[in-house]
Parts: C-alpha cells; structure tokens; sequence
C-alpha cells in the first residue's frame, strides 16, 4: 500500500488520505454521532474538493453507527463508494443490515488491502 498523502487525528479518529480513498479507524466504543459525521465529512470535503472519493471503514473496533447516517450519503455526491473491512465474522450481520440503508455501493472486505485494490479499480473504472 502507498504511503497517505495526509494523515488526520481526529477526537474520535484517525483518518488516512491517499489519491482515490481514505481509510478511516474509529475509537474503540465510539457511538458516531451527528457532530462526528459532519466531522469526518467536514474532512473529507476539505482533502478531496470536488473529487470523488471511496471510503473505506476500517474495522479494528467497535463502534456504532446510526443508520441514519446511510441514508445521508445521498447528499454527498462525492462520496462514491463505501468499503468496509471487517477483521470479525460476528461483524458479518451488522454489515448486511448497514447495506439496506446504504445508497451508494458498499462492499465487505476482510483484508484492507483487498479493499484498497478495489477501491482504486472503482474510482479508475468504474464510478460515476
């Protein structure tokens, strides 16, 4: 994997910035809120401007995340994508309840940099 192009830390997480993607950690026991979403949209929009972009939740922890906040990613047109990797099978369930709520394509992963490879092929190939 290249080296980021930026690295952020926020309160609640660390952010990792490449060309096509950026890989996000969230804090162990983290319950994403509004103000956190908008952070880490306030980010994304700062570092990647106009262009589209996957984003790639990287799952080295527990956390929660409202659904609601699926819902919203309609606003965000540059947000293309969603990759999820998942370093726990139990994992598995929440992800496949996370999809119905999704509207841009989300796909699980169990390795990052399988992952990562798909997301620059979809930003190369594929997205809109």
């Amino acid at each position: 994997m290249d080296k980021p192009l930026q690295i952020k830390e926020l309160s609640f997480a660390k952010l990792k910035f490449y060309k096509y993607y950026v890989i996000a950690v969230i804090d162990e026991d983290t319950v994403v809120s509004d103000t956190h979403f908008n952070e880490l949209i306030q980010n994304f929009d700062e570092r990647f401007g106009d262009e589209g972009y996957v984003y790639i939740a990287n799952r080295e922890n527990n956390y929660n995340v409202n659904p609601i906040y699926f819902k919203k990613l309609e606003e965000i047109s540059k947000m293309k994508a969603l990759a999820v990797v998942n370093h726990n099978t139990s994992s598995i369930e929440i992800n496949n309840f996370e999809k119905h709520f999704c509207p841009i394509p989300y796909v699980v992963f169990d390795e990052l940099e399988n992952a990562v490879a798909w997301a620059e092929d979809f930003m190369i190939n594929k997205a809109p």
